[in-house]
């Protein structure tokens, strides 16, 4: 399964408006402000929880999960969010890293999008 950076996005600013200090949500409530389908998004949190972006708990069996609990963003994650916050920064991100794919890292991705960000604070 191929990372879908758009769903990583809008999970971190949703758990970033919708997850209280201390608490999580269940991936039952998690609503994304895009229609993506489970796989997508429990692999997304996969990755994220890989990365250390987002304190997240899945249990299951053989890649089925029956629970996903969704928990706080770690510092890692406030950092790689703040960097791809900006919709034009977003895009702009994407944009340049379309003949990639999805095949670049979320660390990468990052680093092209303070790039972007630079290159418009024209530093």
């Amino acid at each position: 399964m191929k990372q879908n950076i758009d769903c990583i996005r809008d999970i971190l600013l949703t758990v970033e408006k919708d997850v209280p200090l201390d608490g999580h949500i269940d991936l039952k409530n998690l609503t994304l402000p895009n229609s993506y389908d489970r796989d997508d998004i429990v692999y997304s949190l996969k990755l994220l929880k890989e990365a250390n972006y987002l304190n997240v708990t899945l249990t299951g069996a053989s890649n089925t999960y029956y629970l996903v609990w969704i928990g706080n963003m770690t510092y890692d994650g406030h950092q790689f969010l703040d960097s791809i916050r900006n919709a034009n920064v977003w895009q702009s991100t994407k944009d340049k890293i379309a003949n990639f794919g999805s095949d670049l890292s979320l660390s990468l991705i990052s680093q092209v999008a303070m790039s972007v960000i630079k290159s418009q604070l024209n530093l």
